[in-house]
């Protein structure tokens, strides 16, 4: 397989979380998904843009995109897209869990956290799957590549955000 249809495959793969991931902040919603609660540090368990909205509305989109793209380009199929977009929502919330910890207040630069906690969060989940049921699982070179050119792909979809109004923050 060439490199740019290794880039390709990697890219399709993994789609279904970058949709999650980026869209979530669309359904802003008011719900929490911690409820408002702070952890027993003393600091919010995850922070006032974690939303059940935000995550219930990134797992849709996700899967729906997975839906369709399936139709198109099937590396992936649609039980597996939701996997993706469930873990890429879980590891978002999980990274923000840690950021909080960390004392870095929502929307302040965490390198690489801010960029793999999703795709850590989606590949565990599908990971998981693979144990019950039949799920697309990524190669290693894939796994690997997609954790690369996630850091670049997440700093300029960041970026474009930023720049349109959807995020506070460049990053």
């Amino acid at each position: 397989m060439d490199l740019m249809a290794l880039f390709l495959r990697a890219l399709f793969y993994i789609m279904p979380a970058y949709i999650a991931n980026a869209s979530a902040v669309l359904f802003k919603g008011k719900t929490r998904i911690d409820m408002g609660y702070d952890f027993f540090d003393g600091k919010p368990v995850l922070g006032r843009n974690k939303t059940i909205e935000g995550f219930l509305g990134g797992v849709a989109s996700g899967t729906i995109y997975a839906f369709l793209q399936y139709f198109v380009v099937p590396v992936v199929d649609p039980l597996t897209g939701f996997f993706l977009a469930f873990g890429a929502m879980v590891g978002d919330s999980l990274g923000s869990f840690v950021k909080r910890r960390l004392n870095l207040r929502s929307g302040e630069l965490a390198p690489f956290l801010d960029q793999w906690d999703f795709v850590l969060g989606a590949f565990l989940f599908v990971y998981l799957a693979g144990f019950f049921i039949p799920v697309a699982l990524p190669t290693m070179t894939e796994a690997l590549l997609i954790l690369v050119m996630t850091v670049v792909i997440a700093l300029l979809s960041n970026f474009v955000a930023y720049a349109v109004g959807l995020k506070e923050v460049p990053w």
